[in-house]
Protein backbone atom coordinates (compact mmCIF):
# COMPACT_ATOMS: atom_id res chain seq x y z
CA UNK A 1 0.00 0.00 0.00
CA UNK A 2 1.30 3.07 -1.33
CA UNK A 3 -0.12 6.69 0.64
CA UNK A 4 -0.62 9.42 -1.71
CA UNK A 5 0.90 11.69 1.04
CA UNK A 6 2.08 10.87 4.59
CA UNK A 7 1.66 13.80 7.04
CA UNK A 8 1.07 15.43 10.18
CA UNK A 9 -2.23 17.44 9.92
CA UNK A 10 -3.21 20.24 12.37
CA UNK A 11 -6.13 22.20 12.58
CA UNK A 12 -7.62 25.14 14.29
CA UNK A 13 -3.78 27.02 13.83
CA UNK A 14 -4.07 30.75 14.55
CA UNK A 15 -2.12 32.61 11.93
CA UNK A 16 -1.47 36.21 13.43
CA UNK A 17 -0.80 38.71 10.49
CA UNK A 18 0.69 42.80 11.12
CA UNK A 19 1.59 45.26 8.64
CA UNK A 20 1.32 48.77 8.40
CA UNK A 21 -1.92 49.11 8.14
CA UNK A 22 -3.35 45.60 9.28
CA UNK A 23 -2.91 43.27 12.45
CA UNK A 24 -5.07 40.27 12.07
CA UNK A 25 -6.09 36.66 13.00
CA UNK A 26 -7.16 34.07 10.85
CA UNK A 27 -7.53 29.85 11.64
CA UNK A 28 -6.46 27.54 9.17
CA UNK A 29 -4.98 24.19 8.92
CA UNK A 30 -1.26 23.31 8.79
CA UNK A 31 -0.35 19.90 6.97
CA UNK A 32 3.86 18.76 7.57
CA UNK A 33 5.28 16.62 5.33
CA UNK A 34 8.65 15.44 4.36
CA UNK A 35 10.47 18.16 2.79
CA UNK A 36 7.29 20.58 2.95
CA UNK A 37 5.08 22.27 4.94
CA UNK A 38 1.43 23.19 3.59
CA UNK A 39 -0.42 26.44 4.97
CA UNK A 40 -4.33 26.16 4.00
CA UNK A 41 -6.10 29.16 5.11
CA UNK A 42 -10.15 30.00 3.93
CA UNK A 43 -10.40 33.76 5.00
CA UNK A 44 -9.18 36.93 4.90
CA UNK A 45 -8.52 38.04 1.06
CA UNK A 46 -8.39 34.41 0.03
CA UNK A 47 -8.56 31.42 0.34
CA UNK A 48 -4.80 30.37 0.39
CA UNK A 49 -2.97 27.16 -0.17
CA UNK A 50 0.63 27.70 0.18
CA UNK A 51 2.94 24.50 -0.12
CA UNK A 52 6.37 25.62 1.36
CA UNK A 53 9.67 23.98 0.57
CA UNK A 54 11.78 22.95 3.31
CA UNK A 55 14.95 24.84 3.09
CA UNK A 56 16.95 23.32 6.08
CA UNK A 57 14.42 24.87 9.38
CA UNK A 58 12.52 27.64 6.96
CA UNK A 59 9.96 27.16 4.15
CA UNK A 60 9.39 29.08 1.55
CA UNK A 61 6.48 29.09 -1.15
CA UNK A 62 3.69 30.64 -3.34
CA UNK A 63 -0.18 30.28 -3.23
CA UNK A 64 -1.65 27.87 -5.60
CA UNK A 65 -4.69 29.18 -6.13
CA UNK A 66 -5.65 30.78 -8.84
CA UNK A 67 -8.65 33.29 -9.58
CA UNK A 68 -10.11 33.83 -6.09
CA UNK A 69 -7.44 35.17 -4.38
CA UNK A 70 -3.90 37.59 -4.71
CA UNK A 71 -0.87 36.13 -5.33
CA UNK A 72 1.42 35.71 -2.47
CA UNK A 73 4.75 34.90 -1.81
CA UNK A 74 5.45 33.32 1.64
CA UNK A 75 9.22 32.89 3.87
CA UNK A 76 8.96 31.18 7.62
CA UNK A 77 10.95 29.70 9.54
CA UNK A 78 10.83 27.95 13.13
CA UNK A 79 12.22 29.57 15.71
CA UNK A 80 11.53 27.70 18.83
CA UNK A 81 8.65 26.24 18.22
CA UNK A 82 6.68 29.24 16.87
CA UNK A 83 7.22 29.68 12.94
CA UNK A 84 8.06 33.27 11.53
CA UNK A 85 7.67 35.02 8.44
CA UNK A 86 7.11 37.59 5.88
CA UNK A 87 4.13 37.27 3.69
CA UNK A 88 3.83 39.06 0.39
CA UNK A 89 0.19 39.77 -1.15
CA UNK A 90 -0.97 42.50 -3.73
CA UNK A 91 2.59 44.69 -3.42
CA UNK A 92 1.94 44.61 0.65
CA UNK A 93 4.28 42.99 2.77
CA UNK A 94 3.49 41.68 6.27
CA UNK A 95 4.87 39.53 9.15
CA UNK A 96 3.10 36.90 9.80
CA UNK A 97 3.72 34.36 13.01
CA UNK A 98 1.56 31.03 14.09
CA UNK A 99 1.94 28.09 16.35
CA UNK A 100 1.24 24.36 15.87
CA UNK A 101 -1.25 22.60 18.46
CA UNK A 102 -0.23 19.82 19.89
CA UNK A 103 -1.44 16.49 18.39
CA UNK A 104 -4.92 15.38 19.73
CA UNK A 105 -4.34 11.46 18.60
Amino acid sequence: MNPVSVGTRRDDVQFHFLGANEDSLLTGSVLVRPGEMVLDIPGGYGPYLIVGAAHGHRYEGVSSIRGKSNRVEARWADVGGMYVGVWHEDGEEYLFSFELPEATD
